[in-house]
């Protein structure tokens, strides 16, 4: 069954959101695992594509859009509902939960102090522990190091 981790950001900054998702997809990558990125909409998933491009000069991210050519990239970007063969790690961004969430190994949502993402936040975790999944929340200061 899928394990989900919620981190909340102190923060209602739309930016810091992407750049902690950002940040967890490194790590996860460096650990060896692949992950796919739930985007809302195109001009999200663009955003997080630049975010993965220009995060770290130093690291690259490589990455691929969920309709291309699978070339082995550990990362896939998804706003059409997706994911590809990837079933490890799933960051989901959307206001609802993608269709395959529950394909996963592992479900991270990023939550941000806006009503919008909190109230879309509550829905999630009220269905995902009705239904039984195992949930772990972690609340972030400013200071949102991996």
């Amino acid at each position: 069954m899928t394990e989900v981790d919620f981190y909340i950001l102190s923060s209602d900054d739309h930016d810091k959101r992407l750049a902690f998702a950002s940040r967890l997809c490194e790590k996860a990558i460096n650990s060896g695992r692949k992950v796919v990125i739930a985007a809302e909409d195109d001009a999200q998933q663009v955003s997080i594509a630049q975010r993965l491009n220009s995060e770290r000069p130093e690291s690259y991210l490589p990455w691929r859009l969920s309709d291309a050519i699978d070339n082995g990239e550990p990362i896939v970007l998804d706003c059409q509902g997706e994911c590809g063969n990837h079933h490890d790690v799933l960051i989901n961004l959307c206001p609802q939960l993608p269709g395959y969430f529950s394909r996963f190994t592992r479900m991270a949502e990023v939550v941000i102090q806006t009503e919008a993402v909190l109230s879309h936040t509550r829905q999630h975790w009220s269905f995902l522990g009705e239904r039984g999944y195992l949930i772990r929340h972690h609340k972030l200061g400013r200071a949102h190091n991996l």
